[in-house]
């Protein structure tokens, strides 16, 4: 896989997260996806 191909799937990547998320859930508090992200990262010291 070449450089340019793993440029341009995290740009798509970054575009699908940047539409899908706004609407995908409103504010409040984190579901269990969110979670488990921030369970993984206070642990990550």
């Amino acid at each position: 896989e070449t450089e340019e191909s793993q440029a341009q799937r995290e740009k798509a990547r970054e575009e699908r997260r940047l539409v899908k998320a706004p609407a995908s859930r409103p504010e409040g508090r984190p579901d269990k996806r969110d979670r488990r992200k921030i369970i993984k990262f206070l642990r990550k010291d």
